[in-house]
């Protein structure tokens, strides 16, 4: 890039961008507007102001803040860039600074990163900025600030879940994250336009690799910014040529990052994603994550699962799912094995050659919820019911385990209560296992999820044999599950309509646990009066009313 052409878009920020047409104008041309807009003038700059703010480079934190803001706004006319690169003091000063403060203050680094990024666009420039070591430093503070991006993030989730107090989530925070998150991406945004244009040379890119810059990369993909957005694919479809690069990208489902930004409305930035998205089909391991994000889409549909009976796309899928690494298991992947076994033809495919038993080995390996929904949709089927009967301890442990979540235990005890009904053995499963503890804890757990505990009651009933029922009894799972029918309001009412029942064995269970609420319960006294007479009285009122629709009728 030309010095002309940079001092032109430094000029047209205040100019107005909007009526400006240049022929060099690339995808920088938001990005330099979104960017330059908030930097600060300069403004009455000379010589000897420069030389004292170089000097306050050695002050006080506040005094160096100071000093960068005034050099960032002398770097906004193009004529100063050679004076300050050739300052020797100066960039020494600036890259120590940066090195070795940059941690304490955000603004510091701000203005000390905006400094270097408006050098990196003048190849003249890149010597200097190497030989002080700005490419590694610029490099540091990437990775803080993705760092500093997943902290905010992890605590605005507990935030929006209530485990920090409400005081705190308040709309004065929310707007405090919102200005951060901004100031935070044109840095990000001017990091990684540093690298990408010192990385012009080979040798600097090859360094850069062994920091595992395309991992944080890949993260900063989340973000919103169309800008941020734009240069972090642009650097990923440089680095994206070699080989070493491309596994990383595997590893960190560069497939799925991609596949949120597509539809975008932002031309530029979907054309760089499509650039790169042709770089990465060259590789055959991404462009089978390619081809599984697209057939999911497609699976999506009635019409579309039944169209995939006519191929081989089973085997191959549990394959991928079982032998190859775990880095391979895409979301999507797992997402379109989850559509195709709705139906049990596909589910027979699976539970031929061990295919089942290896999908709930990999499940269990590595606690995977989606895995486990998979096997769920093929254990309706009676062929994976005896196959699954032997991984029951195993998937009893799974459900125990302290960082299983609230979606896996759904999924397992979904599997449990499919396979329920096709053999007797789980009467030795809860006499070998602490299954039924587990049971009693997750009732007596105020916070239990309503689909969770559908599953458990459902599970029991379904088990309940003569042996079965000693342990449910022994247990005090019981006693306490129909004590909680006592509890609330809406199960009382639902108790006493019981005590009229047609089945004599549940309206005497009915009446015993009315006149236990009438023991202990006083004030419910008079309304179950009251409900019992309104019980005896319903019938005969409406035997009456037919009667008399009859007589009028005749």
């Amino acid at each position: 890039m030309s010095a002309c052409c940079l001092d032109q878009r430094f000029n047209l920020a205040n100019e107005g961008w909007e009526n400006t047409q240049h022929p060099n104008f690339d995808l920088y041309e938001d990005t330099f507007r979104w960017l330059l807009l908030s930097r600060d003038s300069g403004g009455g700059s000379e010589l000897r102001d420069l030389e004292k703010s170089v000097a306050s480079l050695y002050e006080t934190l506040e005094e160096k803040i100071k000093a960068t803001s005034f050099i960032n706004g002398l770097t906004r006319q193009t004529e100063w860039l050679a004076t300050i690169a050739n300052h020797t003091s100066a960039m020494g000063a600036l890259a120590r600074v940066l090195r070795e403060e940059g941690r304490k203050s955000f603004s510091l680094r701000f203005n000390i990163v905006s400094i270097f990024f408006s050098m990196s666009f003048f190849p003249k420039f890149h010597q200097v900025l190497l030989e002080q070591k700005v490419g590694k430093t610029t490099l540091n503070i990437l990775i803080l600030e993705v760092q500093c991006m997943e902290n905010r993030i992890q605590l605005l989730k507990l935030e929006e879940t209530a485990a920090i107090p409400a005081r705190l989530n308040t709309g004065d925070s929310t707007r405090s994250f919102t200005f951060q998150t901004a100031k935070q991406e044109k840095l990000l945004f001017m990091s990684i336009s540093l690298l990408l244009n010192i990385a012009e040379d080979l040798t600097v890119e090859k360094k850069m690799e062994k920091f595992n810059l395309v991992d944080y990369l890949c993260k900063v993909l989340v973000r919103k910014s169309f800008a941020l957005l734009i240069i972090t694919v642009t650097f990923l479809k440089k680095l994206s040529i070699f080989k070493q690069n491309l596994d990383s990208m595997k590893e960190n489902g560069i497939i799925y990052r991609l596949s949120v930004l597509i539809p975008c409305q932002h031309e530029s930035l979907l054309l760089a994603v499509l650039r790169l998205l042709w770089n990465l089909s060259f590789d055959s391991g991404l462009r089978t994550d390619m081809v599984f994000g697209l057939l999911y889409h497609l699976s999506m549909d009635a019409e579309g699962r039944q169209a995939f009976m006519e191929t081989d796309i089973v085997p191959m899928m549990v394959q991928i799912m079982t032998v190859e690494p775990r880095q391979r298991t895409t979301g999507e992947l797992v997402a379109l094995a989850v559509n195709l076994t709705a139906f049990p033809e596909n589910c027979e495919i699976i539970c031929r050659s061990q295919g089942l038993e290896r999908l709930i080995l990999r499940a269990i390996q590595f606690n995977d919820p989606l895995l486990f929904k998979v096997i769920k949709n093929v254990s309706r089927i009676e062929t994976a019911k005896h196959l699954i009967i032997r991984f029951l301890p195993a998937l009893v442990e799974v459900v125990r385990r302290p960082d299983s979540c609230i979606f896996l235990q759904m999924e397992v005890m979904t599997i449990f209560n499919n396979v329920a009904s096709v053999s007797n053995i789980f009467g030795q499963v809860l006499e070998d296992t602490v299954l039924l503890q587990y049971f009693s804890a997750q009732l007596k757990n105020s916070f239990i999820e309503d689909d969770l505990f559908l599953q458990i009651i459902v599970y029991v009933g379904s088990i309940c044999s003569e042996r079965v029922a000693v342990k449910i009894a022994e247990s005090g799972l019981l006693l306490w599950t129909v004590g909680q029918f006592l509890l609330y309001e809406s199960t009382r009412k639902e108790v006493v309509a019981c005590d009229k029942d047609s089945n004599k064995a549940v309206a005497s269970l009915a009446e015993i646990l009315v006149n236990t609420v009438v023991e202990f319960d006083a004030p419910w006294c008079a309304k179950i009066k009251w409900l019992k007479f309104a019980s005896y009285t319903t019938k005969p009122i409406a035997d009456s009313e037919d009667k008399s629709t009859l007589s009028s009728m005749e």
